[in-house]
């Protein structure tokens, strides 16, 4: 699984690994120790490095099995949403942000669609059922859809 691998570069988050430990990964990818690198609020990525929630605690939720998500339940499965009731799933409204989805305990989709063909956090989603590549283009084929793809933000293979 990628995020058990330790990123080279300093970038992190799918395709690119974990950061060191103490460090944190930043909804657009890099580690770093700062606040906007840190919160949660911020958009953290937990599955990358370490976060702090409003308390400056690192969240300690395990991950459920029984469809239910939130603070004091536990973190959705791997590649699902936690929506605002604190129901896993994987449709939009469980996974986009507008629909109330709590990034601490699960996979969150921006609302943005991609008209530029770029794609990422800050980008946006691929239009058209097209992948994200781990360099942030939209396409299809196996440089853009196969290793390092950025699920959040487009189609992959093997997803």
């Amino acid at each position: 699984m990628d995020n058990e691998n330790y990123t080279t570069n300093g970038q992190c988050g799918n395709g690119n690994g974990r950061c060191p430990d103490g460090f944190c990964c930043s909804k657009d990818g890099w580690c770093g120790k700062t606040e906007s690198h840190c919160s949660i609020l911020n958009g953290c990525q937990y599955q990358f490095g370490t976060c702090k929630g409003e308390s400056n605690q690192e969240p300690q939720e395990q991950e459920t099995s029984n469809g239910k998500c939130g603070k004091g339940i536990g973190k959705c499965q791997e590649g699902q949403c936690c929506n605002k009731y604190g129901y896993c799933g994987k449709t939009d409204n469980h996974c986009l942000v507008s629909h109330g989805c709590q990034s601490e305990f699960g996979t969150c989709h921006l609302d943005k669609i991609s008209v530029d063909g770029k794609c990422g956090p800050l980008d946006g989603r691929c239009p058209n059922g097209q992948c994200c590549s781990k360099y942030g283009w939209c396409g299809s084929g196996s440089n853009y859809c196969d290793a390092g793809c950025q699920s959040l933000y487009g189609k992959c293979n093997g997803n």
